[in-house]
Parts: structure tokens; C-alpha cells; sequence
């Protein structure tokens, strides 16, 4: 399978996911591990679930 050429490619971004001035690797710092991130999302889901 062969990736599809860009002039060819639907823009499949919404309009409401703007990304324009965002900064890659923002939270980088804070989260050194991948465990470190795990524990932070089950945190936030468990708060979310109660």
C-alpha cells in the first residue's frame, strides 16, 4: 500500500482543532517516564469516573 500523494490528500483536520500555536514537547519536563504519564492519566480518569 502506498502513501497517498499530498496534492491528492483530503484535509481531515477539523476546524475546531487548531494547532497553529502550540509548542511540541510543552510538558516534557514534567513527565519523565512513560510511568509517570500512565500514573498521571489513571489519576485524571479516575477523578473523571467518580
Amino acid at each position: 500500500m502506498s502513501k497517498p500523494d499530498e496534492k491528492n490528500r483530503i484535509n481531515e483536520m477539523r476546524e475546531e482543532y487548531d494547532f497553529r500555536g502550540g509548542v511540541r514537547g510543552k510538558h516534557a519536563e514534567r513527565f519523565k517516564t512513560s510511568e509517570e504519564v500512565n500514573r498521571a492519566l489513571r489519576k485524571l480518569a479516575d477523578k473523571e469516573a467518580s
